[in-house]
């Protein structure tokens, strides 16, 4: 049988920030912290899906209105979860995995747990 066709993937999941943690959040979405529960979220994602984790890119970023500085509701955590440029990318079947991974609470649980440990 052909290898299965891979292809490029993006993926993006907003992770609601909880009222009263929206300055955690922020603070957090600038910290080396983050960039440590990117990485072992990247790693863990990596494995779920049987490829290397330098092959994947996961940034996250504060997303939702900013007027003038002045936080309104509706802050998110946006996750984003690409394979890097030149990597072999995904297969459908993994594309899928993703996906239910996304539609799980896991990411959600993943985050809420980095903020509350952040604090």
């Amino acid at each position: 049988t052909a290898p299965a066709a891979r292809r490029p993937a993006s993926f993006r999941y907003d992770v609601d920030v909880l009222p009263g943690t929206e300055s955690k959040a922020d603070a957090w979405s600038h910290s080396v912290v983050k960039g440590l529960t990117m990485n072992v979220l990247k790693i863990k994602l990596a494995k779920e899906l049987g490829v290397d984790p330098g092959d994947l890119e996961l940034e996250a970023e504060m997303a939702g209105d900013d007027v003038v500085g002045r936080r309104l509701s509706g802050q998110k955590l946006r996750i984003q979860l690409k394979t890097k440029q030149g990597s072999a990318g995904l297969t459908e079947a993994q594309i899928a995995k993703v996906q239910s991974i996304i539609d799980s609470d896991y990411l959600n649980n993943f985050v809420q747990q980095a903020l509350e440990e952040g604090s």
